[in-house]
């Protein structure tokens, strides 16, 4: 093993140190404002993207809030084509909600093109619009194989982008507009502030303001809004209009929508004299006394349990608010182990619709269409016995006159299952077709089920593939999926389950967990509230069994601290000796042998670190570390960590970022501890399912003890046996 100093952490993923585009906004002045968004903030996959074959397509979803009035768009777009195809007849087709916005030659011998493009800024739609990219691509006059190597074009998404100049409009929300303002929209909720009162923040305090970001947050699906936390001060005259808080100091405010959450005696100062009249759980919009086009959300109780009451009612999505600025929050009959609204996660011995996960009927046509995917998410302690299976009901139907090898292949995960056979010559209506897949294929967190469909014409010759019109898949959103018991069991530590489930910080399986600061700076306290948003927003959660609190871990509880690395300490020695383990990373040579390399992690410079482990107080509980080197690195760290490109590669026990670089180094797993309700017999049947060797040694030494026992008892027995001696017995 090599042994690195203390200035190397501070080179941790140093080979790619690309400043990656975001979206950003700018003021232009007069409530007008600039936002630029690349291709590749705005589209799920990874990289570029490729338009392979005769004639692909790929939609990307722009979101438009729906309070701003645009005054100019504009698309900038850089792609290439393929050195194979014809000059002059390949193009791009770019559509914006099903209409041609327009047509592109795409570029020729691999030479790569740039197109701005304005359009019609009415064309754009509050909510999500549809930007289409269509590649009609040809290589020859005569007849051509659709799928031929040479038909590609690829788009750049890291330097194609769409521009909005737009401005906005003086806020007259309501309550029940909630939705639609904290919709994932461009011109949007791009910056929150949560105010608190008083030089400090308690625990209420924090456990308030969680449970309002994470309301907030879980409109808003995929994006984050910039959470910061300020301490509220009294303005020296009230705002020129109204606004539930008028006499709130609006320095450090200007271009954030705002959150004022407490008491009545201490939110009082800086109400408005209607609002003072108030009484129980209170909520009220408005706007803010720091720009009347942002909202100010009130959030208000006599008593901190009323305060807790209305930060909850926040949070519930399908909370009846009514058409008005305020609301009183008479009770909330919440049930012991009440977990909100989640979307696509599957429970033990229920039955699901395709439709139940957002799968529509869909048709595919051709010799190897795009598959058909149908994904969801397995809680994080989901185990089921080895020989359990999940049984698949389909309904699907397919073309006639194809031929006999025609098939659809079922993987999960990525590994082949089962394949259907379409061999009927005359086509086919199926429906309940049974199909057996091993639970064991499975596994806890994010699940995608694949028909990935070949379809094989039976004219041959060189125009085969112009004839078909026959070659046609359709699965339809009746079909089933049902899932056998499973018991709560689970494999920590692992970053790659805290990344797809938020487990065990997200409060999603209703079991109680603890959330430590290490002090109540106002970047720690962001840090918090931005990392608890962003688990809370994996499953629409609400962390409601939480236990916020400052200091040390409490025991008996999955812990997670978030502090600076000098600060850890007041959390307690273990959170200290986690992140003092050091940072191993592994990597292989030419001949295949392992070569470790640690890097003290003493000093972060620039790193964030996230890193968990087996709690040394409390047995078979997680104990996680958000750290970074100083307050203010831990906010930017933690904002960059919640960004969709970076915490979709949270992988093992430990994971090192740095905002200027794109990768993020993680720490395989070493050991392991198990936490959950089996028994031993299913514990050890765990153990062994999950390690193969493990298995195999277990069997072996029960075989091992077996066979000596056999032979102790044998020689036993000869001994007692009078034939076996020369003596006769006494």
């Amino acid at each position: 093993m090599f042994l690195i100093g203390a200035s190397s952490a501070q080179d941790i993923d140093s080979a790619q140190r690309v400043q990656r585009p975001q979206i950003t906004s700018t003021a232009l002045g007069g409530d007008r404002y600039r936002v630029v968004a690349p291709l590749s903030e705005l589209r799920a996959a990874a990289g570029p993207l490729h338009l392979r074959g005769a004639r692909a397509s790929e939609t990307i979803s722009v979101p438009v809030a729906p309070g701003v009035s645009i005054e100019s768009a504009r698309l900038r777009l850089r792609h290439t084509g393929s050195l194979g195809m014809m000059d002059a007849r390949p193009h791009l087709r770019i559509s914006l909600n099903d209409s041609l916005l327009a047509q592109l030659q795409t570029p020729r011998a691999a030479t790569t093109t740039a197109h701005e493009l304005g359009f019609d800024p009415s064309r754009l739609r509050g909510g999500y619009n549809s930007l289409t990219f269509e590649a009609i691509q040809r290589y020859t006059d005569a007849c051509q194989d659709p799928n031929a190597a040479e038909l590609w074009t690829e788009v750049d998404t890291l330097a194609s982008e769409v521009e909005l100049v737009y401005r906005r409009r003086a806020f007259s929300g309501r309550l029940s507009d909630l939705d639609q303002l904290m919709a994932p929209g461009l011109g949007g909720a791009e910056s929150l502030a949560v105010l608190t009162a008083g030089e400090s923040v308690s625990a209420d305090q924090l456990r308030w303001g969680a449970l309002v970001v994470q309301g907030l947050a879980n409109r808003m699906r995929y994006r984050l809004p910039e959470i910061s936390h300020v301490a509220a001060r009294r303005a020296a005259r009230p705002a020129a209009y109204a606004s539930p808080a008028p006499m709130l100091d609006p320095s450090g405010l200007a271009g954030s929508d705002v959150v004022l959450v407490g008491t009545f005696a201490q939110l009082r100062p800086f109400m408005a004299p209607a609002a003072n009249a108030q009484r129980g759980a209170y909520i009220e919009i408005g706007p803010s006394p720091a720009d009347h086009t942002r909202f100010l959300l009130l959030i208000a109780g006599e008593t901190p349990a009323e305060v807790m009451r209305a930060a909850t009612a926040l949070g519930l999505i399908n909370f009846p608010f009514a058409n008005a600025a305020s609301a009183h929050i008479g009770a909330l009959d919440i049930p012991d182990g009440y977990v909100p609204a989640m979307d696509n996660i599957v429970h033990p011995e229920q039955t699901y619709s395709f439709a139940d996960f957002g799968l529509a009927t869909t048709t595919r046509a051709g010799l190897t269409p795009n598959p058909i995917e149908l994904v969801f998410d397995a809680p994080a302690d989901f185990w089921v016995a080895e020989e359990s299976e999940v049984v698949l009901q389909l309904d699907f139907a397919y073309g006639a006159g194809m031929r006999e090898d025609s098939v659809v292949n079922v993987t999960v995960n990525g590994l082949f299952q089962r394949a259907l056979s379409l061999s009927e010559a005359a086509g086919g209506l199926v429906n309940n077709y049974e199909l057996r897949l091993p639970a064991r294929a499975f596994r806890p967190g994010r699940n995608r089920v694949s028909f990935e469909i070949a379809l094989a014409a039976r004219q041959t010759g060189e125009c085969a593939f112009e004839n078909d019109r026959n070659l046609l898949f359709s699965l339809r959103d009746s079909s089933t999926i049902s899932f056998p018991p499973a018991s709560r069991f689970v494999e920590l530590p692992n970053l790659r389950l805290l990344g797809e489930t938020g487990f065990p910080f997200a409060g999603a399986n209703g079991q109680p967990f603890a959330v430590r600061l290490t002090d109540d700076a106002p970047e720690t306290v962001a840090a918090a509230w931005t990392m608890m948003a962003r688990l809370g927003q994996i499953h629409r959660s609400l962390a409601l069994t939480a236990d916020f609190g400052f200091g040390e871990a409490p025991r008996g509880l999955h812990t997670l601290v978030i502090g600076a690395r000098p600060e850890l300490a007041a959390a307690g020695d273990e959170a200290n000796d986690l992140t003092n383990a050091g940072f191993i990373q592994v990597s292989s040579t030419s001949r295949g042998s392992p070569v470790q390399s640690r890097v003290d992690l003493s000093a972060l410079g620039g790193n964030g670190l996230l890193i968990s482990g087996e709690s040394t107080r409390s047995h078979r509980r997680l104990l996680a570390v958000l750290t970074a080197q100083s307050p203010h690195a831990l906010l930017e760290a933690t904002r960059d960590l919640v960004a969709p490109s970076r915490w979709s590669q949270l992988d093992g026990r430990a994971a090192v970022w740095r905002p200027d670089a794109d990768a993020v180094a993680t720490q395989p797993v070493g050991e392991t501890f198990h936490a959950g309700d089996l028994d031993r017999a299913q514990r050890a049947s765990y153990v062994f399912s999950s390690n193969a060797v493990g298995w195999i040694g277990g069997i072996t030494a029960v075989l091992a003890a077996l066979a000596g026992g056999l032979t102790y008892l044998s020689r036993r027995l000869r001994r007692a046996d009078p034939r076996q001696t020369k003596h006769p017995p006494t």
